[in-house]
């Protein structure tokens, strides 16, 4: 990963979608930020509130006197799907719908910048392709959009530029096969999701598992999967500390910070900053792991 200052990310004045892997805490940070450069700047939060005794035509059709952008209340409808929702009370929706009516909302509005925060995270299926092909088209509009999420998985979902602020609060570019300047150096890992090839350097991976015979890569609290087989990955990683616990299992070491015992034959592996999972370690690999960490 290469790093970037967040400052520098946020302050660069380039259209686009600008999109943040990052604890709940250092979002709430990053919007501060965001509101003091841009004060004007359109805000949707899994945390906004709408006016429930309002119906959602009814809710719309006031940011849009508000706005002065009446021509575009009834785009904002259809794109967001809510038609059959327009005489629907807010306080009847779901989060899903809810949601909705706030993208809708801020289409409306029509900021030049906007910043969203979650905008995947409890989505039912359909309306994560709707936000999905919304946000899409925000980027085709030239737009600047800046995206949080806690979840890698939905940042490397987002078009534009990825990602992640670590605990010590340091920026780094998440890497794909279209940010990646050199694919031959150093040794990078690669998955798959959906369409995206993802790019990752070992010491980014928790754990490798396998499940019904195909690899997964955990990387912090999700999953990737990867076409390399569990014996080829070993061969690739055994150099970088990862360790083949179980015949289903690949860890890196480095994660590792306790060795738990439960009975007599039993034994896992506590992770850091992962209080509930647990790597299974076969009785068989004890003593050949006692040898090669000296413990």
């Amino acid at each position: 990963m290469k790093q970037r200052k967040l400052q520098d990310v946020l302050e660069f004045n380039q259209n686009g979608c600008f999109c943040f892997e990052c604890k709940d805490h250092y979002a709430e940070y990053i919007e501060q930020m965001l509101l003091k450069l841009y004060p004007s700047i359109g805000i949707i939060s899994i945390e906004d509130a709408v006016y429930k005794s309002m119906r959602v035509k009814e809710y719309l059709k006031f940011y849009a006197d508000l706005s002065n952008h009446r021509d575009l209340l009834e785009p904002a409808i259809s794109m967001m799907h809510l038609q059959d929702l327009c005489h629907t009370k807010n306080a009847a929706l779901s989060s899903s719908q809810i949601y909705r009516v706030m993208c809708a909302r801020e289409i409306i509005v029509h900021k030049d910048i906007l910043y969203v925060k979650e905008p995947l995270r409890n989505l039912e299926q359909d309306d994560v392709k709707i936000i999905m092909e919304w946000i899409g088209s925000l980027e085709d509009d030239k737009r600047r959009v800046y995206i949080t999420s806690n979840s890698l998985k939905d940042i490397c979902m987002m078009p534009g530029e990825h990602y992640y602020l670590d605990e010590q609060e340091e920026l780094h570019t998440i890497e794909n096969m279209d940010t990646l300047e050199n694919p031959q150096q150093p040794l990078k890992i690669s998955a798959r999701m959906d369409e995206k090839i993802l790019l990752f350097n070992p010491n980014e991976i928790d754990y490798i598992e396998s499940l019904d015979g195909k690899s997964y890569l955990h990387v912090r609290a999700s999953s990737f999967y990867c076409t390399l087989t569990l014996e080829e990955l070993e061969s690739k990683l055994k150099h970088f500390g990862f360790y083949r616990s179980h015949r289903s299992y690949l860890v890196n070491m480095q994660k590792v910070v306790e060795i738990v015992k439960w009975t007599r034959n039993s034994y896992s592996l506590k992770l850091s900053g992962m209080e509930d999972v647990r790597i299974p370690l076969s009785k068989g690999r004890i003593d050949d792991m006692k040898q090669v960490y000296d413990f």
